[in-house]
């Protein structure tokens, strides 16, 4: 008589398969990490850190804005070591320009042109290190043109995105959702859904990033 495991013997495997699933389940363990609920809509191209990160960090920010700048020249650089390197934290950059500022518009264009060919940070900060010599510039397009040269993209579909204005109504859209959340200037932060707004010192960040991390935990 032949035995019943021979004639079938994936059926152990099966069953030892399934015990780990069990376990997995009862134990509450997560074997597949998911995105932060907060950035689950945003443009993962503007997305820098791990986008599984326990807080993230939403800025709502204009190109041309002397404030946006102040918090790159004086946070970006530290928030980006201390906690987006180290996977802590996903910070994922919206549009906000404002119509006070007449080259905030094009600058973001340009921004996302460029993210089309995987550079969005590398323009991002070229944009905000040289604020001062691209704003209320009459040549800013060209410059624009400069940085995309300097970081050797494919300056032919740079220059089809731009002529075709191809980001312009996913920009107003950007706005127009911030505008709804509250938004009204820039910048303005979202930590894990809590806002703050203006460009807030290095030391205020942190305090406020270790409060969503131990939340989160």
């Amino acid at each position: 008589m032949e035995n019943k495991n021979n004639m079938n013997p994936w059926k152990n495997v099966s069953i030892f398969i399934a015990g780990v699933i069990v376990g997995i389940l009862l134990n509450n363990i997560n074997i597949f990490p998911t995105i932060n609920p907060n950035i689950a809509t945003a443009d993962l191209k503007k997305v820098q850190g791990e986008s599984t990160a326990k807080v993230a960090i939403i800025e709502h920010s204009d190109y041309q804005c002397p404030f946006c700048k102040k918090f790159f020249d004086e946070s970006y650089s530290q928030l980006k070591k201390d906690y987006i390197d180290t996977g802590k934290v996903a910070l994922a950059f919206v549009d906000y320009p404002l119509p006070s500022h007449p080259q905030a518009q094009a600058a973001a264009e340009a921004a996302n042109c460029v993210a089309e060919q995987n550079k969005f940070w590398e323009m991002h900060n070229l944009l905000f290190k040289n604020q001062d010599d691209w704003s209320l510039q009459d040549n800013h397009l060209a410059t624009f043109r400069t940085y995309a040269e300097e970081l050797k993209i494919n300056l032919t579909q740079y220059d089809d995105c731009m002529k075709s204005n191809k980001y312009r109504n996913a920009i107003k859209k950007d706005y127009e959702a911030a505008t709804q959340k509250g938004v009204t200037g820039t910048p303005t932060f979202f930590i894990n859904g809590k806002m703050i707004v203006g460009a807030i010192d290095y030391n205020t960040l942190k305090q406020e990033i270790e409060k969503a991390l131990a939340e989160a935990n």
